[in-house]
């Protein structure tokens, strides 16, 4: 399986469900982060180590981004660069629209998405 070449016909079919097992797991664990601040008072991603390196963000991003690797692995697709920047840029909007909807729910006249992060 993981030795055969693939012929660039099929890889077309292949790059949609690198994708789909990325966004699944990139929005399980964006509803999972969305729910412990929720209920739990406590956003993994403020987590730090020595007041500095960003723990927490290194691990919901991880965590987020398996089903991108995992997936590319078992369909023996590899992105290309740029494919990988585009899908990092996305998961990086997503991430920062539902940490906006998170200020939406703790503040009563909210402003705007790009109100928030423009100034």
């Amino acid at each position: 399986m993981f030795d055969e070449k693939i012929s660039p016909s099929s890889r077309l079919y292949m790059a949609p469900l690198v994708l789909a097992t990325g966004i699944a797991t990139t929005i399980i664990f964006l509803v999972l982060r969305f729910l412990i601040v929720a209920f739990a008072d406590l956003d993994v991603m403020l987590i730090t180590m020595f007041r500095i390196i960003p723990v927490g963000v290194f691990l919901v991003g991880i965590a987020a981004g398996c089903g991108y690797g995992l997936g590319a692995r078992f369909l023996q697709f590899f992105p290309s660069r740029q494919f990988i920047l585009v899908i990092q840029l996305g998961m990086f909007l997503v991430g920062r629209y539902t940490e906006y909807l998170l200020f939406t729910l703790t503040v009563q006249d909210s402003p705007v998405f790009l109100e928030v992060y423009t100034g």
